[in-house]
């Protein structure tokens, strides 16, 4: 007679029923099952490339103008396109410029944007700028850093009160 016997179960034991033998292989094939698919998906992906590899330029469809009351809209389907008019509206802005943004990347287009709003806000424009400071957490300090005269809200990373 053991006096010193534990009165808690085994842990294991429940994992050698059959319940238990059921649950640890459903938990093993619902972890595994996402790995699989994205692995299928690739290797068919890779299979489609070989019979049709992709050939010519990607379609663009140009900006469109539409009527909105007494207003027009214009809907862009390309970035660059988007960006052009963008960077004309800056560098011809007279009184206010209003730019709001989720990532400001510091390449060749984030400088251009970078320096239109500076060129506005040596003009005498108003500007202000809107940026997210969770998006932006891998662009240098620098990239995003504006003269005085640049009004600049940054969303913090973290909110306090959701």
């Amino acid at each position: 007679m053991n006096l010193f016997r534990s009165a808690q179960p085994e842990p294991t034991r429940f994992l050698k029923t059959p319940f238990g033998r059921f649950l640890t292989r459903s938990a093993v094939v619902a972890a595994a099952t996402p790995f699989v698919v994205a692995g299928g998906i690739m290797i068919s992906d890779s299979i489609q490339r070989r019979r049709r590899p992709l050939t010519g330029k990607f379609p663009i469809t140009p900006p469109a103008e539409s009527v909105v009351g007494e207003s027009t809209v214009t809907v862009y389907a390309y970035g660059e396109d988007l960006y052009a008019d963008m960077l004309a509206a800056i560098r011809g802005a007279k009184h206010t410029v209003m730019l709001e943004t989720y990532i400001w990347k510091d390449d060749k287009v984030g400088r251009e944007f970078k320096a239109a709003i500076e060129d506005a806000a040596a003009r005498g424009v108003d500007v202000f700028v809107v940026y997210d400071g969770f998006a932006n957490l891998v662009v240098p300090r620098e990239a995003l850093t504006f003269s005085e005269s640049i009004q600049v809200i940054r969303f913090p990373v973290f909110r306090a009160g959701g």
